[in-house]
């Protein structure tokens, strides 16, 4: 009778472990973690609590950028995460410029949920001098080395459509991720020919916003 008690005790105690198996590995220090919780791959470590309260879209963006190319992502994500850089105040002034006249003017798009800019833009031309081109109310988000280009495809969906004609123009570096900025042409041109103002990173080959130009009659 002991032993047949015994037996129906052992044999309880296999059903139960074969029924609780698939538990195991989610309990105590060794549990896998889920998406939720996994971070972004290739990122520092002081980085990742602030990935993981990003909104979802943005963090769906992000890991889709890293599954086709996962260095690009995780400097993406490295970029957006670090702290933002305003434009000195100095530098935010409007320039002194020559009997102006204003060509064109646009406003930046978003194009995603990781990449955007706000913010206008105005292009001057003057008399005896090189044209500027001024963003005001300006604000966009963070990324590797971004400059500013002039194209003339008035919406450029990739860096082949912001080279159009091979007339694209290096205005330079962004001077910060918010404020206003001037950049002066390197050149002169006809203005009139050229389509958008592109927020543009060499490093990742990528277009982060880009404002459609309208010429000023």
């Amino acid at each position: 009778m002991r032993l047949r008690l015994l037996l129906i005790m052992l044999g309880a105690l296999v059903v139960a472990a074969t029924f609780t198996f698939p538990l195991w590995g989610t309990s105590g220090g060794n549990a896998p973690l889920t998406a939720a919780q996994d971070g972004f791959p290739g990122v520092a470590a002081d980085l990742q609590t602030l990935f993981r309260i990003l909104p979802p879209e943005q963090q769906a963006a992000y890991r889709a950028v890293a599954a086709q190319d996962p260095v690009k992502g995780a400097a993406m994500v490295t970029a957006a995460l670090s702290a933002r850089v305003p434009v000195p105040e100095d530098d935010q002034e409007m320039p002194e410029l020559n009997a102006p006249v204003i060509v064109s003017v646009g406003r930046f798009e978003r194009l995603d949920p990781i990449r955007w800019a706000q913010g206008d833009v105005t292009i001057y031309e003057q008399t005896d001098a090189l044209p500027v081109v001024r963003l005001e109310n300006f604000s966009t988000a963070r990324g590797p080395d971004l400059r500013v280009f002039l194209s003339r495809s008035p919406q450029p969906q990739s860096p082949a459509e912001m080279r159009l004609e091979g007339a694209e123009i290096d205005l330079g570096t962004l001077q910060g991720d918010y404020g206003a900025q001037n950049f002066l042409l390197p050149q002169a041109v006809d203005l009139r020919l050229y389509g958008s103002v592109v927020l543009y990173s060499p490093s990742l080959d990528m277009i982060y916003s880009y404002a459609p130009l309208f010429v000023r009659s």
